[in-house]
């Protein structure tokens, strides 16, 4: 599992939640030590906006999947290339949490569903393999 962070003194905290490798974003660019470590299947992007979004793309492998679910830098518009999404077979999802926060029993199986796939491609990844594509499990829809 890779994990990033903007200040070299929070790499302890991320080992201790099973990140085995930090990339701290002050010292490298993020995406160059993503690809350099043979690239990552989820990024979880919180940041927004069209820079962050490239950043993001710019570390997954082939089939890989980003998340989009914040927009921490005040920035609530981004773009997109979609040519660059099907050149490696990438997906690009958004969830939003103001809205079903509030509502446990509604959002905690998506949820679950979520973090039950990205441990499962993590597991995978650490083992050498890599789930076939279209062989992950859907996380459930909120609607």
């Amino acid at each position: 599992m890779v994990g990033a962070t903007t200040r070299p003194e929070k790499a302890d905290a991320l080992r201790a939640l099973g990140v085995d490798h930090v990339i701290v974003s002050s010292r490298e660019d993020v995406a160059h030590a993503a690809r350099r470590l043979g690239g990552v299947d989820v990024v979880f992007e919180m940041v927004g906006g069209t820079e962050a979004y490239k950043r993001g793309l710019a570390c997954l492998r082939p089939f890989g999947r980003m998340v989009v679910f914040g927009a921490a830098s005040g920035e609530l518009r981004g773009a997109l290339e979609p040519v660059g999404l099907m050149a490696k077979n990438l997906t690009v999802s958004g969830y939003s949490l103001t809205g079903v926060v509030a509502d446990r029993a509604r959002c905690a199986p998506p949820l679950a569903g979520l973090v039950e796939d990205v441990l499962a491609s993590a597991r995978a990844s650490s083992q050498g393999s890599r789930p076939r594509h279209g062989d992950d499990v859907q996380a459930g829809a909120i609607t």
